[in-house]
């Protein structure tokens, strides 16, 4: 195509597309005007989330032979969106492993959330299952979660439990912690 059929040619594509513009009315008994209404349609910002605030939990020693299950001081998470919004807690709990044995020792993980203060239950989660998700939990709007919106966190090691070990050794393991707006 030769440049001037080109120009030609985007001329007269110009000349057939509609125009966006208002439009005034003419001055009459009646008068009618126009205006055009447009809008893009795009995809919604993924909303943010944070976890922050984890802390290692800490048992204390444990002899062996022991039958008195032991229960954590309460640690504390606070999860954070600057948008109101209701979350997911994804949470992979494996038993912890002896350094030198390779033994598995099992122990119960309990996640209290309260919202304002307000202590809203607990759930155990038996160590080395499946991932478990706990739902419809409400983030805090505070970054330091001044708001006392958070999650409360405890271990409990009971040595009365099958299958718990009984040789000296040192346990351990991370808990996975995924939250997802819902």
């Amino acid at each position: 195509m030769t440049p001037r059929k080109l120009t030609a040619s985007l001329l007269a594509l110009a000349i057939a597309a509609p125009a966006i513009a208002a439009t005034d009315g003419s001055l009459g008994a009646t008068s009618t005007g126009t205006a055009d209404v447009s809008v893009n349609l795009v995809t919604a910002p993924t909303p943010e989330i944070q976890i922050s605030g984890l802390s290692d939990i800490v048992v204390e020693d444990i002899e062996v032979g022991s039958t008195t299950a032991i229960t954590t001081p309460g640690g504390s998470a606070c999860v954070y969106s600057p948008d109101p919004l209701s979350y997911s807690l994804e949470l992979s709990v494996p038993d912890m492993v002896g350094d030198t044995s390779g033994a598995a020792l099992p122990y119960t993980l309990g996640i209290g959330p309260r919202e304002s203060s307000v202590f809203l239950g607990a759930t155990d989660i038996s160590s080395g299952g499946t991932t478990q998700t706990i739902s419809s939990l409400t983030s805090s709007q505070s970054s330091s979660c001044a708001d006392n919106t958070f999650l409360s966190i405890n271990a409990t090691i009971d040595p009365t439990v099958s299958g718990f070990p009984t040789t000296p050794d040192a346990f351990s393991t991370t808990i996975t912690f995924t939250v997802t707006p819902e």
